[in-house]
């Protein structure tokens, strides 16, 4: 077990800790060590590296479907919790903890929500499908917005409460939806305005009769 824990790639002084304390409780140290190791003798390059939150101590012994390995980390969290994750899943970032992130940032989501208390209102749902179409890929409309180009100001982007105020100053309604003056041009304070359903219909009927002239 010395050779292990001598090995550079196990630096830190928790990742050994832990790596002992496993030995210890293995029923066939042998096969343990075998676990750390590849065919050849050296020791698998994962073992060691830091991941997000996670630290990957040793090869589970199990495998995906695909045949990948499912590494066993250690998580830095308060409660120290033990995670399997896969090569693949842990390079690519999809898994950076043991679930202590998501937790973490739902009670910091249900924060904010709670903070300003707007949200099941209207002008909140337009405050987040106006960042849903510009920054989340997945969005039905994320081809006619965010892979154009066009973004939020930072002011707005950051904080509901300044988008809010702009939107309560300059004559929000609830039958009004949100324009961008300039169609290329982002959301922001000077680009933007409120028109009713059918002015916004009406702008729409303007620019596409007015694309179609500019190709002929």
């Amino acid at each position: 077990m010395e050779e292990v824990l001598k090995d550079g790639s196990e630096g830190k002084r928790l990742h050994k800790e832990m790596l002992e304390q496993l030995y210890k409780e293995e029923e066939n140290p042998e096969l343990f060590l075998l676990r750390l190791k590849n065919k050849d003798g050296s020791f698998k390059k994962m073992i060691g590296m830091k991941f997000g939150r996670l630290t990957v101590l040793e090869d589970s012994g199990k495998r995906t479907p695909h045949g990948r390995i499912i590494w066993l980390c250690l998580c830095c969290c308060a409660d120290a919790n033990l995670k399997e994750a896969h090569t693949k899943s842990l390079k690519s970032g999809d898994t950076k903890s043991c679930g202590c992130l998501n937790r973490e940032r739902m009670i910091e989501f249900g924060q904010k929500r709670r903070i300003h208390g707007d949200s099941e209102t209207r002008l909140y749902r337009t405050y987040f499908n106006m960042k849903d179409r510009c920054y989340r890929k997945k969005s039905k409309r994320y081809k006619n917005y965010g892979a154009r180009g066009i973004t939020i100001c930072p002011s707005w982007l950051n904080d509901y409460l300044t988008f809010k105020a702009w939107a309560l100053r300059n004559g929000y309604q609830d039958n009004l939806t949100i324009d961008r003056r300039d169609n290329n041009g982002n959301y922001s304070p000077k680009n933007c305005q409120w028109l009713t359903k059918s002015e916004n219909s009406e702008k729409a009927r303007r620019n596409r009769k007015l694309l179609r002239e500019i190709k002929v």
